[in-house]
């Protein structure tokens, strides 16, 4: 069967094998050339494969999907690292995970930080940590049209 491996830039594995494991959000599972035809997807960490006459490869990669078509299995990735040695491709793997991690809490903290302060325009308290206080009076929330800001009562 073939594997072939695929980022948004590039087609970074492309070749025959003979078997292939991997781990998907159900569990881990293995393809063989004869198993029927079948979609999974796949969380970060190593996938395993098999080239006929040599020894077992690795592909690390930050999630994705497989298809399994015929003798065709395609992955679509958003990154991937190929190895022979397991220990080179889970430390790769797992940086990129933890820059992507970062990133992403930066985004977040980015966000938070401009919902604060239109929260504080609209003259809207902030609060953190426990819930505040029951509001006595209704909460609206307003909506912008052209210049004009309209009052919606909340949806229950």
């Amino acid at each position: 069967m073939r594997l072939r491996i695929m980022t948004p830039g590039q087609v970074v594995l492309d070749t025959e094998v003979s078997d292939i494991l991997g781990h998907g959000s159900q569990g881990s599972f293995g393809l063989w050339a004869e198993d029927t035809d079948c979609v999974s997807d796949l969380v970060a960490g190593v996938l395993r494969y098999r080239v006929p006459g040599a020894e077992v490869r690795y592909a690390g990669l930050t999630g994705g999907i497989l298809v399994k078509q015929g003798s065709l299995v395609t992955i679509n990735t958003r990154r991937a690292y190929l190895g022979t040695v397991l220990a080179d491709v889970r430390r790769r793997i797992s940086a990129q995970l933890r820059e992507t991690e970062q990133l992403e809490r930066a985004a977040l903290q980015r966000l938070d930080a401009e919902m604060e302060v239109q929260f504080r325009v609209l003259g809207h308290p902030v609060f953190y940590g426990s819930a505040p206080a029951p509001i006595s009076t209704p909460v609206y929330a307003y909506l912008r049209a052209d210049t004009k800001c309209t009052r919606r009562a909340p949806v229950s």
